[in-house]
């Protein structure tokens, strides 16, 4: 396997994990939806899960992406 890719795979790790974590913590409101001041909606559940999922990977990609990119450009 490439160095790089081999940096990128504790990553997918994370990011795999997020989203079955998530999915399956917020099954419900992904599914069925959430109730606002309109009533049921199952966009805005649908919406909030992924961008909840979305955030979560972000945060993670800031650690675990980019110091490995700088290490294969930079250093390696």
């Amino acid at each position: 396997m490439a160095p790089l890719a081999r940096r990128l795979v504790p990553f997918g790790a994370v990011a795999a994990a997020d989203v079955l974590n998530l999915g399956i913590t917020r099954k419900d409101e992904f599914l069925e939806g959430i109730k606002d001041e309109a009533g049921q909606s199952p966009l805005a559940g649908a919406r909030a899960v992924s961008a909840c999922i979305a955030g979560r990977i972000a945060a993670a990609a800031l650690i675990l992406v980019i110091p490995p990119l700088v290490m294969h450009k930079y250093i390696f």
